[in-house]
């Protein structure tokens, strides 16, 4: 199921594939992985300490069954539950005073089945008032009132994957999903914008490059445009070769930045090599035993880094059948991204 964006996409879709706004020093490592033949010692100089960026799963559960997504395997494959406060605020407690700069309050799931989600991301905030706070919700749950809750709670960002905006699409890409009712939410918050009530949260459309999506999303678009929805375009992935194709077993043409730049924290406590590992194969530590400080720069993780590097990721590593680095190389430089 693997694909990558239009070559000519509308004027009002945005690829998603673009870069996040970076400080400097992060650019530099980026800009080494994607370009050239990066050399161990020089990106271990601009390796951050510590994470640049989190994603946290304070709940593991979804009520969704995407066709893209491997959740109607794992749910029942992987332990499933909830994280405790007392872990949480731990976790905020270690990130205190470091250069964090985005922190996503989801991962592999459905953030909004967490009533707790306001409260949380109000200790987020507190704990990292320079941070950017954002979640990725399939908006069956999102009301203008959970919005507002989240917005004074300190979320800077909301993104709702939207697969398509037809019935019949959605129900063969997510059966089930409540489509009328998503897209009036999202009215009600366009009206909300227009009247200078919406206040800061920023909203934007998550579309995934599946046949007829971008079509269906054509007459929103228009609809949503004075809004201030930002609508992006994004590849469908293989989830580290648990949904679509597994990649080609050939050398990478460039090293994933994920596990240079990103941490991702289970609801137990478990920190993954990356959020495709829905299978849980790349576990890299476990904060119930290790700071994260000691798993970031741990042995396990420079391992898979090292490997990473060289081009050749771990046979049964995640990364072994990941698509992210052909998808990358695609998004810098066109072509097919296979290297032999």
């Amino acid at each position: 199921m693997a694909s990558s964006p239009r070559d000519s996409s509308p004027p009002w879709l945005q690829s998603a594939e673009r870069r996040a706004p970076v400080a400097a020093g992060e650019e530099r490592l980026l800009s080494l992985l994607d370009h050239g033949d990066p050399q161990p010692a020089e990106v271990e100089r601009l390796r951050p300490a510590f994470p640049w960026r989190l994603q946290i799963q304070t709940t593991s559960f979804c009520q969704a069954a995407c066709v893209t997504c491997p959740w109607p395997e794992t749910r029942s494959t992987q332990e499933q539950g909830r994280m405790e406060e007392g872990m949480f605020r731990t976790l905020l407690d270690q990130c205190r005073g470091r250069e964090i700069r985005r922190v996503g309050l989801y991962l592999q799931n459905e953030p909004l089945l967490d009533p707790r989600l306001p409260a949380w991301t109000a200790l987020a905030r507190e704990a990292l008032p320079e941070a950017v706070l954002h979640l990725y919700t399939n908006g069956w749950l999102l009301t203008p009132d959970s919005a507002a809750a989240l917005e004074e709670a300190g979320l800077d960002e909301i993104h709702v994957s939207l697969l398509a905006a037809d019935p019949v699409l959605v129900e063969r890409y997510a059966p089930g999903t409540p489509l009328p009712a998503i897209l009036h939410t999202l009215d009600l918050l366009a009206a909300e914008r227009r009247s200078e009530q919406g206040g800061r949260l920023r909203l934007r459309i998550a579309v995934l490059d599946l046949p007829g999506a971008v079509a269906s999303l054509a007459p929103w678009a228009e609809r949503w445009k004075d809004a201030g929805f930002a609508l992006d375009l994004a590849p469908v992935g293989n989830r580290a070769g648990a949904v679509g194709r597994p990649r080609p077993g050939r050398r990478l043409p460039v090293p994933c930045h994920l596990p240079f730049t990103k941490a991702c924290i289970l609801w137990n406590g478990q920190v993954l090599l990356c959020a495709s590992d829905w299978r849980r194969q790349g576990v890299v530590g476990d904060l119930r035993h290790q700071s994260l400080e000691e798993i970031w720069n741990g042995a396990v993780l420079q391992r898979y880094r090292g490997r990473l590097l060289a081009g050749h990721p771990e046979p049964g590593a995640p990364c072994f059948r990941c698509d992210h680095p052909l998808r990358r190389w695609q998004a810098l430089y066109g072509g097919s991204g296979l290297a032999v």
